[in-house]
């Protein structure tokens, strides 16, 4: 009996059973035992490579043999970590380091372009997606202090000398992201487009600061217990307004036809009034509701600034419910009813059909 589920086995059961946990086979020992493979059967192939299978199995000494198998059918001469991957289809290394570098230095295009060069080679690149994920996770266990994960040397070299000046929370931030967007490469039917829009919303978003590096450098610079410096307001962007144009009357109806053509959102809620007065300075809507009425008083002022910008003076402009009501004598009579639906075609061929007469009629209402 197997299983991966051993809580759910009943103790009675466990007690009269011995007990076997599998694990998975530690990178160094994959990589021991498939070099004394490839001595045995005269296969050339570099520590690069035997590391890259090592990794690639996932612990997994069978699938280790199967890619060696492979690699020693091709009768090639020394394998090296490159050939590997091509042989069997893996991201290869110095295009994973220019993506990388790309993303680390914010570098857009450098970034798209190698994207580019991956797809037009027929690379997969949910594989691309899941290499990228695994050095970042390396870079952050650099980060943290721990260098004791199964990489070459020069690879780990190479992650230290990327991640230089990089903050831990920025290298967090990066593996999250990518993290969080697992799901959509799993669903997603445009892998390309899913890949630069994840990378690029790492590489758009602002940069994280290390807080003990912001600490040290704020206590350096006012003493023992320095004060906190208020943030500073970021300046407010102007409002742009576009003018309407010179077509276009100076009425509220003319307003309300340029917010249809540039503000939908305030449109909509003004949309639904009826206009009651209006005059040089000011106007006057009729809300059906008070729902309505609440929407309209919230957008107030944004609307008082885009009608005091059309109109090029100060508007006012003042909200009146006036619920709709509909009148019971506009409501037809039970003869009406009655006549209306003996007119309609499927009517009259059901009782034609059955030879049968409406005795009733009633609403839903």
């Amino acid at each position: 009996m197997a299983t991966t589920e051993l809580n759910k086995i009943p103790v009675t059961v466990l007690s009269r059973c011995q007990r076997y946990d599998f694990r998975r086979i530690a990178v160094a020992e994959i990589v021991e035992h498939i070099r004394e493979i490839a001595k045995n059967e005269n296969i050339s192939i570099t520590e690069d490579a035997l590391m890259t299978i090592a990794l690639q199995a996932e612990g997994g000494m069978r699938d280790a043999q199967g890619m060696l198998e492979r690699v020693a059918a091709t009768g090639a001469g020394t394998v090296d970590a490159d050939m590997l991957s091509q042989m069997l289809g893996l991201v290869g290394r110095s295009t994973l380091r220019d993506l990388l570098n790309a993303v680390v230095n914010r570098d857009a295009p450098s970034m798209l372009e190698v994207i580019d060069r991956i797809y037009q080679y027929g690379q997969d690149l949910n594989q691309v997606y899941r290499a990228l994920l695994e050095q970042c996770r390396n870079m952050m266990v650099i980060k943290s202090g721990y260098e004791d994960i199964p990489l070459p040397q020069d690879e780990k070299d190479f992650l230290k000398q990327l991640i230089t000046g990089m903050s831990f929370e920025e290298i967090h931030r990066i593996t999250s992201v990518l993290i969080k967007a697992e799901e959509d490469f799993r669903y997603t039917s445009l892998p390309k487009i899913t890949l630069e829009t994840v990378l690029l919303r790492i590489i758009s978003a602002p940069a994280l600061v290390d807080i003990q590096q912001l600490i040290n450098s704020m206590s350096a610079r006012g003493g023992s217990s320095p004060a906190m410096a208020p943030p500073q307001r970021q300046a407010s962007r102007p409002e742009v307004f576009k003018s309407p144009p010179p077509s276009t009357p100076r009425s509220w109806e003319g307003f309300v036809a340029y917010l249809k053509s540039n503000d939908q959102p305030l449109f909509a809620v003004i949309s639904k009034t009826t206009l009651g007065h209006e005059d040089e300075n000011a106007v006057k809507l009729y809300a059906p509701g008070t729902l309505i009425a609440d929407q309209i008083n919230k957008a107030l002022g944004d609307l008082n600034k885009k009608a005091k910008a059309f109109f090029d003076k100060d508007m006012r402009i003042a909200i009146e419910v006036r619920e709709e009501r509909r009148a019971q004598d506009d409501r037809p009579k039970p003869s009406e009813i009655r006549s209306q639906v003996r007119q309609e075609p499927i009517v009259k061929e059901v009782m034609a059909e059955f030879n049968a007469e409406i005795k009733d009629v009633r609403t839903s209402e």
